[in-house]
């Protein structure tokens, strides 16, 4: 046994050849100078190595069979103390071993690989313990372990002394610092040392406790799938807790619950409310320094960790990388030197060493083409650390902008928006485009360092929103390709921006690449005249290496100077915008300032806000089922928990008995001009009574209640609320609902309560119209309620204000929407019975003065003042004349607005709705199918990869030529370049060649034989990049225009119901957010992509042609390649796709919110709409996050398949150089690793280029779905006569019409015959299907059955164009576009000035329009909101004047006109459209009494027709029903 172990160790220690190492009887016999022989330490490193090894195994096999281990079934870690020092100093003594690993087979080499076997042996082991003890590491810390401690203490500590040992048995064999050996040892040393602290401070910070019981985590973490910063450090540097995300997305589709939420200081909830409270801090250090906000400076402080860790990173792993030029060198020199050696003096002898030395081991070639491989594996990982970080803060900062964004927009002042100076438009893109691109430049912040124009798209994108908004007015007046052609124009000069800005690209794209080249060129030039010394291979390769990564920054330079001069575009104008005029007292609106409030504050404010309602709603009536506030959810609320009273709020300054008091009160819309809309004004609302506000159109009464809402800027006075703290019930006179269930839009976030709820539906009406609904109230509402009449949106509008327990309910003329027959029953069973009843304070707006009689206040309002006030009879006395005039008006009305009965008429109406609908869905209602009561349509999502048709589809309106040439002239300039490079290869071969006793003059001689050719190979690559980067630029900008047009023209002619059924967020998200990113980046990311695996390929072609041998090696690495990325496309294309579906949400409830900031407003709604927009950012904010990690995912897996590249290269070219010196010169050799180094560069930047081409393809993708929409038929196969129709002759044929092919009838067998210059009125119920009628007239909805005919021509069979342009109609929604008045008045330019001053006398608009400042040239605001509902009628009568058709109809065209004027216009009617065929829709009955026909609709079905005396007699017919009470 004695003699096996001596040969075993004498093998170990050397064996047979005793000269090369120590005497093996040393450590056989002499055991007292054991400590003194290396290869008795070497031994004693081995038995550790070993015996750890086999410990760390039994210890990793054993627990898993403990119960303990089953606990921990989750992905994350909690990391233990010195988690980050333990794996850095777990990868240095990996880093370390293999170190000596190289050390000893280099001094094995030596010894012409017969050194002793110990060498190599120990090292390997210690490697193979460093395995173990990362792998042991990670199971303590996953199974919550610590008891696993002391194994690896006592191993760092055996480590630590026996390296101590080595000291002397160095001093022994005389081994120095000279020696890498030593060197080593002094490391490892340092290293086991430094682990013993560290454990000894993991003992400390564990309280030298090692007990293992685990303790319960948060229940967040589990549900935590972004696990950067709760996983490993290696599984963090290397991304590696994104694998089990990427296996699921190679077998299906990923979705947001795979990945899960984002911890909570990565959160949108967390960002948005730091960068709230940044912007206040900002907002206060501006006003006490007396200058602007600083927009920067807010920025930085949210930014400022984030960009100070990423820019370490970026500038550690930047310096790295110049360590790579001086690498090469080394590389070449070695090369240089061992092919000389073999030609002059054959293989040098090595012999003189034991061991090898720090300068052999260095200048080794295999050695420093290792340390170059390691060298790009640490910059790889600095730099993909670095875009970590950095682009996750501009993900935060991006999520923080949109909701910074919104909350503004919450507060903004109501006369700012669609002023002019603020349009949807410009807001639109405060939302999308700008925090869009200030991120993308804040992802590229560090490259600035390291190594202009911003798109004006507001006009177009509020030019396409208007359009899109009022797209039924559009439709109905044949306007679309009016508005097409303005919206091109706005776009053609957003092209020639565009295309300037491509110029500029291109010449900088061009510099960068002509620089390099430039100065490469003249440094080696002017190296020969200079030194008078030739060209050699170490230089020339060493100069070309610093040119590559200087040309790789200077590449960057256009794009991102680019990016950043788009976002200080962008941030210019968003502090625009957040110096936007606000509302007045907006801190009592519920603002994000006072959620910094601490519990206890907010739990007294909560008290008092109790405290003031129990007072206020004492003697509450409990037989409708009252809310008690105690139960309020937390989203109601919150207004009271938030809102901060103002000293005039105190009861003591408010009269009990009164809710609302202004004295003094002046108010305008806007600051400068300081002219008041209403003055002078001094009102008492009285709490829990009904005060009425009256006058005609344009006295003020909107803008009064406005002025009690705080909407309207105070130019005197003050406006006090007894109860401002729990907020206001409002109707806004066009009423705005959200895009929910029709029962959501009436509970609006408050406690259901069914017995409350059932009493407002029956006050409101409602029920029948929920019986119709496909699933009743929960069926879902559409954008703005466009598939309600304008009748049933109002009324939810009143329900909601109703169903609000708010103390104060203003109500701006909501019974002008709806039929004499509803308006009376609400207002008696809704307005008197419930909110009366219930003691709470109303202020009606409205036109029904019918109803006066019932106020307990009237306010009778006259050129926006309060000429009268009081009580009717009060007013009678003071002013008879006005009363009277008021009987007049309802006598010539024939008083048919008064109350009518509502009980049996109502019931018996009831009755046949719900038999008529138990009918009709008994085989179409699906039984729980909650799908059935959307509306509005799921966003289309396409699964798997992009597919290649809408590559070829942007190919195609890229244009195939210009593809062709781009291809073309890439593909010459990169064989230019390569060229250049074999052409200096070959100038340095020859510089290389010449004697050491060259002279001047043979350099010379030198230069001029090669400089030539090598100008004229850089000339031909400078001058083809110029033309293909070019041609790329311009025809990318042409490419998305063709987009832009197909999708406009497209949607402009999509029938009405693709815009009931798609949100306009949704398709601006479109025009905006995916149109940006294929005007901006696209063709930059696309001249990216192909500049850089054009280099690439380059590369791996040259290298391939240098030594086949790197062939053989690039196939396991392409394999590895192509597996990789197919993981990564697969589950990458899946988060491109959630991040562009979830970003249309945000959109949505963004531009739905706008349209009803006042109402969100009153009821003090802000928190709960923020934070449903938070929520929706969020979903957005996770799937963008996960996108950018995923890139980094696969950067640093690419940047390590590049490094391996360049290993590669290295160590084939170092190969094929020693096997073939006399073919294969150290220029090649450095040819080969120079380009394989720049193609490692370009690997990556390939991907991360093609990542973004990919999303841009899905951009493709979205804009392509919308340019195939369905068109409604334009085409028509009969051309009328130009003066068609001639005499208006109308007749409807047995026609049945739906609004889409999937949706039953609302109309049913409908025959009627309108004759020439009848004069036709139009009732019945609310939905009924009135409006239905008129819009079959137009083709909006589909005629399935049936046939209409004009003038004896069937309509189906004229164009689209030609039918709606020769009709006129009145909207029952007034809508003015933003242009002149003369433009809302005649867009096709065929009227003269005179024809358009006679309209607008006729429409009594005449003063008003002469009193602007420029006449018919006066600019019209977004949306008309300079002028009054009532006068936006007025101005769409004088549009139907001007279009002179044989056929007028009006849709509830009066609706917002007082009783006064309506019969004024009625005789207009009358008399200019005398010879016409008028069709009016009625609300009041009063209007259509002088018809010569009325059609009654019921049901969709016609219920009576006849002359309104035919129709009187009878006696229960349903016409008659309205009106015999008084008639």
């Amino acid at each position: 046994m004695a003699e096996v172990t001596d040969a075993v160790i004498s093998w170990f220690c050397g064996g047979e050849n005793s000269s090369t190492v120590d005497d093996v009887s040393i450590i056989l016999h002499h055991p007292g100078n054991w400590a003194s022989n290396t290869c008795t330490i070497d031994l004693v490193f081995l038995i550790l190595h070993l015996v750890f090894c086999m410990m760390a195994s039994l210890v990793l096999i054993f627990i898993p069979v403990c119960s303990i281990s089953r606990t921990t079934d989750h992905a994350y870690i909690i990391r233990y103390p010195g988690h980050v020092v333990r794996w850095l100093t777990y990868i240095l003594y990996t880093l370390l071993c293999i170190g000596m690993i190289v050390e000893s087979i280099l001094t094995s080499n030596d010894h012409y690989f017969d050194g002793p076997p110990r060498l190599y042996i120990v090292p390997l082991a210690g490697f193979l313990a460093a395995i173990f003890v990362m792998v042991y590491y990670h199971y303590m810390e996953y199974w919550e372990l610590p008891g696993m401690w002391p194994v690896q203490f006592l191993y760092w500590v055996c480590l630590l002394v026996a390296e101590c040992f080595r000291a002397p048995a160095f001093h022994h064999d005389n081994i120095t610092s000279r020696h890498m050996i030593w060197i080593f040892n002094k490391s490892m040393v340092a290293v086991d040392g430094a682990m013993c602290l560290v454990e000894i401070y993991f003992l400390m910070k564990k309280g030298f406790s090692l007990g293992s019981s685990p303790k319960e985590h948060p229940p967040e973490l589990r549900n935590l799938k972004y696990l950067h910063d709760d996983c490993s450090l290696p599984s963090s540097l290397l991304y590696a807790w994104m694998n089990d995300l990427f296996m699921k997305g190679m077998t299906q589709a990923i979705d947001d619950e795979d990945m899960g939420s984002l911890p909570d200081e990565h959160s949108t909830k967390n960002s948005s409310e730091r960068f709230a409270k940044i912007l206040i801090q900002e907002q206060e250090r501006a006003r006490t320094k007396g200058r602007e906000i600083s927009f920067n400076g807010a920025l930085y402080r949210f930014l400022k960790k984030g960009i100070y860790i990423s820019g370490i990173l970026k500038f550690v792993g930047d310096t790295s990388g110049f360590a790579a030029p001086y690498v090469i060198a080394g590389v070449i020199r070695w090369a240089t030197l061992q092919s000389k050696d073999i030609e002059e003096t054959g293989p040098t002898n090595h012999m003189l060493e034991s061991y090898i030395t720090v300068g052999d081991f260095f200048s080794n070639g295999y050695v420093l083409v290792t340390v170059l491989f390691f060298q790009l594996v640490f910059q790889s990982i600095c730099t993909q650390l670095s875009y970590h970080y950095i682009n996750l803060e501009a993900a935060k900062v991006r999520a923080a902008i949109q909701s910074a964004v919104y909350a503004k927009a919450l507060r903004l002042s109501s006369s700012g928006i669609g002023s002019g100076s603020l349009t949807i438009g410009q807001i639109t893109n405060h939302m999308s485009v700008d925090p869009a691109t200030i991120s993308l430049a804040l992802s590229w912040f560090h490259s600035c360092w390291s190594i202009p124009y911003q798109k004006l798209s507001d006009e177009r994108l509020k030019q396409t929103n208007e359009v899109l908004q009022e797209m039924k007015v559009v439709k109905l007046n044949a306007w679309e390709r009016i508005f097409q052609q303005a919206i091109e124009v706005t776009r053609n000069k957003e092209v020639g921006k565009q295309k300037v800005q491509m110029f500029w690209r291109v010449q900088l794209n061009s510099l960068a690449n002509a620089v390099p080249l430039l100065v490469m060129l003249v440094a080696l030039s002017l190296y020969s005249v200079f030194s008078g010394k030739s060209l050699t291979p170490d230089l020339a390769f060493t100069s070309l290496a610093v040119v590559n990564q200087f040309q790789l920054h200077l590449q960057l330079l256009p794009r991102v100077s680019s990016f950043f001069i788009m976002a200080f575009v962008s941030k210019r104008r968003l502090e625009k915008f957040f110096k936007a005029p606000e509302i007045e007292c907006n801190s009592l609106k519920g603002g994000e300032t006072n959620e910094d409030n601490d519990d206890k504050e907010k739990k007294k404010k909560l008290t008092n806000a109790s405290a003031l309602i129990q007072k206020l709603k004492r003697g509450y009536d409990k037989k409708y089922g009252s809310i008690p506030y105690s139960t309020l959810s937390n989203d109601h609320i919150e207004s009271q928990t938030q809102s901060i009273p103002m000293a005039n709020m105190n009861a003591e300054t408010v009269p009990s008995g009164i809710a609302l008091k202004i004295k003094n009160g002046s108010f305008s819309w806007n600051r400068e001009p300081r002219t008041p809309i209403i003055s002078d004004v001094n009102i008492d609302i009285p709490a829990g009574r009904l005060t009425m506000i009256v006058g005609k159109i344009g006295a003020g009464k909107s803008s009064l209640l406005s002025a009690m809402l705080d909407e309207m800027i105070t130019l005197d006075g003050v406006v006090k609320h007894h109860s401002k703290m729990i907020g206001v019930a409002y109707a806004a006179q066009t009423a705005w609902l959200i895009n929910a269930s029709l029962k959501d839009n009436i509970v609006f976030g408050n406690t259901f309560s069914q017995k409350r709820y059932k009493t407002i539906l029956e006050a409101c009406c409602l029920q029948p119209d929920i019986d119709i609904l496909p699933m009743g109230d929960q069926t879902e509402i559409g954008e703005k309620g466009i598939n309600l009449s304008g009748g049933q949106k109002q009324r939810i509008s009143v329900a909601r204000a109703m169903y609000s327990s708010n103390d104060v309910v203003l109500l701006d003329d909501p019974l002008s929407a709806l039929d004499v027959h509803v308006g009376s029953h609400i207002f008696f069973k809704g307005i008197l019975d419930f909110l009366i009843e219930e003691r709470r304070t109303v202020v009606l707006v409205t036109h029904q003065i019918q109803y006066l009689e019932h106020a307990d206040q009237v306010v009778f309002l006259k050129n926006g003042r309060i000429a009268r006030k009081g009580t009717l009879r009060e007013i009678a006395k003071l002013d008879p004349s006005l009363v009277e005039s008021w009987n007049l008006s309802l006598k010539a009305a024939d008083e048919a607005e008064l109350e009518v009965g509502y009980c049996s008429s109502t019931d018996e109406e009831r009755k046949l709705l719900k038999k008529k609908i138990s009918k009709i869905k008994k085989g179409q209602r699906p039984q729980n199918d909650d799908s059935s009561s959307k509306l509005i349509e799921s966003e289309e999502r396409n699964s798997g990869s992009i597919s290649y048709r809408y590559y070829w589809y942007y190919l195609c309106q890229f244009g195939l030529c210009p593809s062709f040439f781009v291809c073309i002239f890439a593909i010459l300039q990169n064989v230019a370049k390569a060229g250049t490079q074999f052409w200096l290869s070959a100038w340095s071969s020859a510089g290389a060649k010449l004697p050491s006793n060259a002279t001047a003059e043979d350099c010379n001689a030198l230069l001029m034989e090669y400089v030539g050719v090598y100008c004229a190979l850089n000339a031909a690559d400078m001058v083809l990049c110029v033309v293909w980067t070019m041609i790329l630029l311009f025809q990318s900008v042409q490419a998305s225009t063709n987009l832009h047009n197909l999708m406009l023209n497209r949607i402009l002619r999509a029938p009405m119901r693709f815009f009931d059924t798609t949100p306009i967020g949704r398709i601006m998200n479109r025009f905006a957010s995916d149109m940006q990113r294929l005007d901006q980046t696209q063709g930059l990311f696309i001249l990216a992509v192909l500049k850089f695996f054009l280099a690439t390929m380059t590369g791996v072609i040259i290298n391939a042609i240098i030594s086949w041998y790197f062939i053989v090696a690039m196939i396991p690495i392409s394999l590895a390649y192509m597996f990789i990325m197919k993981i990564f496309i697969d589950s990458s294309r899946e988060m491109q796709r959630l991040v562009s579906i979830s970003s249309s949400p945000v959109f949505s409830q963004f531009t739905e919110s706008l349209g009803g900031l006042t109402t969100i407003r009153a009821y003090r709604l802000q928190k709960r709409f923020r934070q449903n927009i938070v929520g929706k950012i969020e979903r957005n904010h996770v799937a963008y996050c996960f996108l950018q990690v995923s890139t980094r995912w696969l950067g640093i897996r690419l940047d390590v398949i590049g490094a391996l590249i360049v290993l590669a290269a290295g160590l084939t070219s170092l190969a094929a150089s020693a096997l073939h010196p006399a073919t294969f010169g150290a220029s090649l050799v450095g040819l080969a690793i120079t380009y394989a180094v720049k193609a490692a560069y370009s690997l990556a930047w390939v991907v991360r280029n093609s990542t973004c081409v990919e999303l841009g393809m899905n951009s493709v993708e979205r804009i392509e779905y919308y340019t195939k929409v369905e068109n409604e038929k334009y085409e028509g196969s009969v051309t009328p006569s130009r003066n068609w129709p001639e005499m208006g002759h109308v007749i409807y044929n047995r026609v049945h019409a739906r609004y889409a092919a999937t949706l039953p009838a609302i109309l049913h067998g409908v025959s009627i015959d309108f004759k020439p210059g009848m004069k036709v009125g139009i009732c019945g119920r609310t939905g009924s299907g009135k409006s239905s009628l008129t819009l079959t007239l137009f083709r909006i909805i589909d005629t399935f059955k049936g046939s209409i005919h004009i003038d004896g021509i069937d309509i189906g069979k004229l164009s689209l164009v030609d039918l709606r342009s020769r009709l006129a109609i009145i909207p029952q929604d007034p809508f003015m576009f933003t242009g002149t008045v003369r433009f809302n008045l005649d867009p096709e330019e065929r009227q003269s000035d005179a024809d358009i001053w006679e309209a607008l006398e006729v429409a009594q608009l005449k003063e008003l329009v002469r009193d602007l400042p420029n006449n018919l040239d006066s600019l019209v605001h977004e949306g008309g909101v300079n002028f009054s509902v009532g006068e936006r009628q007025l101005f769409c009568l004088a549009r139907a004047m001007l279009k002179k058709s044989r056929i007028l109809i009006m849709d509830e065209a009066t609706a917002s006109i007082d009783v006064h004027t309506d019969a004024i216009l009625q005789e207009v009617v009358a008399t200019a459209f005398q010879k016409e065929t008028v069709i009016t829709i009625a609300h009041r009955v009063s209007s259509i009494l002088d018809s010569d026909q009325i059609v009654v609709l019921s049901e969709g079905h016609v219920a009576e027709v006849g002359t309104p005396k035919s129709l009187l007699k009878r006696k229960y017919g349903i016409f008659a029903s309205l009106v015999r009470n008084k008639l």
